[in-house]
């Protein structure tokens, strides 16, 4: 396991490979075994360049925040299923965010807040490409952008919640609801899909 907050891993992590230079460190974690997020990777103001994590899977034990200048990449489950409290996972880039297709987001006990924001430079680069399995918040909110704009030729559009949720087979569902309600979605941005099995995307009322 990882404790990023500290620094320090185990055997189970292929790769760390930061430098030393605010905004251009890269970030890569190839592991066999499961991570814990135990705390941010980068700032707002100190962004690795990019990222890519790979693992069985990360448990978010507390909110946490991965800030690339970039792009990130993400090709694991990510759960918060060991944790009661209700948790933030806020995913933000520069440019891209990519989940591949081991991916999967979810919470089975506390319930998690996801937050996908691309493009955090506002110049209209940027998209947010999800081939996983799916999002279950269990009652947290699912958001992607965080309804920032551009102006071009006049016109004015969304950065950094346009989302390609795309799969090359079976289903894909995005499903916020809990035993006692659901989460709010909201997408601030353009919704494509290509998923041959079909998409599910809901909330308890």
């Amino acid at each position: 396991q990882c404790d990023w907050s500290s620094d320090v891993c185990s055997s189970d992590l292929g790769s760390i490979v930061p430098d030393a230079t605010a905004n251009n460190r890269q970030f890569t974690v190839s592991a066999t075994g499961n991570l814990v997020a135990a705390g941010d990777l980068g700032s707002a103001t100190a962004m690795f360049y990019n990222m890519t994590l790979g693992a069985s899977a990360m448990q978010i034990s507390q909110t946490t925040n991965l800030y690339v200048y970039n792009d990130q990449f993400l090709n694991l489950p990510i759960n918060n299923n060991n944790n009661a409290a209700t948790l933030s996972l806020n995913i933000k880039a520069g440019r891209h965010i990519s989940f591949g297709t081991s991916s999967s987001i979810s919470a089975t006990n506390g319930a998690l807040n996801v937050l996908l924001q691309a493009d955090t430079n506002s110049n209209g680069n940027g998209i947010i490409v999800f081939q996983g399995s799916g999002i279950t918040t269990n009652g947290g909110t699912f958001t992607t952008g965080a309804n920032t704009s551009i102006t071009s030729n006049g016109q004015t559009f969304l950065t950094g919640g346009d989302v390609y949720f795309n799969r090359n087979s079976g289903t894909l569902t995005i499903d916020t609801s809990s035993g006692s309600g659901g989460g709010n979605i909201t997408l601030y941005g353009e919704v494509l899909a290509a998923v041959p099995g079909g998409m599910k995307i809901g909330r308890a009322h």
